[in-house]
């Protein structure tokens, strides 16, 4: 059973890594579009910004929760766009006995997205 539409007013687009060529032959690392998504969704309350270290640089990251269709197949190599921004998936959480909504917990300022 699908979630109800008024519920999800956001469409998203779920990228995977794809090996490509760029016009000298040489591999490129790329994302492409597998398929898109209506979502709803929400920040963490009181906990969107977190310190991130990266080469003893701190950075805001801020974690989301995009609540999509069922879907058993994403998983955190995946990553989402949204309004032109790109969010790392953390983590994929499954309604197994449902079979209703997949959360995609998602960053955005983190690096490698």
């Amino acid at each position: 059973m699908a979630l109800a539409r008024g519920k999800q007013k956001r469409l998203i687009q779920v990228q995977q890594r794809a090996l490509g060529t760029d016009s000298a032959g040489q591999p490129v690392d790329t994302w492409s579009t597998i398929f898109s998504a209506w979502c709803n969704p929400s920040g963490q309350n009181g906990l969107t910004s977190i310190a991130h270290a990266e080469g003893g640089v701190s950075a805001s990251v801020s974690k989301y929760s995009l609540r999509i269709d069922y879907r058993p197949a994403l998983d955190a190599s995946m990553r989402v766009v949204l309004a032109g921004q790109h969010y790392r998936i953390v983590e994929a959480r499954h309604d197994h006995e449902g079979r209703q909504w997949t959360d995609l917990v998602c960053e955005v300022g983190a690096p490698g997205v």
